[in-house]
């Protein structure tokens, strides 16, 4: 996979992987840590700030989003 400049850039910062699910990558924020919601990066190697703290709730929304 091959990431995008904002992602390559995010992940230069060593941050903590949490879990994935379906090829999503979801990430803690490496300076805010807990005090930031999770970040993922997408199969095609985007960046995006979720709106959710815990992996548990953006696995389950991103199942329902997947239809699986």
């Amino acid at each position: 996979m091959t990431l995008s400049d904002k992602a390559q850039k995010f992940m230069d910062d060593k941050p903590t992987l949490l879990g994935q699910y379906a090829g999503f990558k979801f990430y803690e924020h490496p300076i805010l840590g807990d005090e930031s919601p999770l970040y993922v990066i997408s199969p095609k190697g985007k960046i995006a700030r979720s709106d959710f703290w815990e992996v548990s709730d953006l696995v389950e929304y991103t199942k329902e989003k997947l239809g699986r």
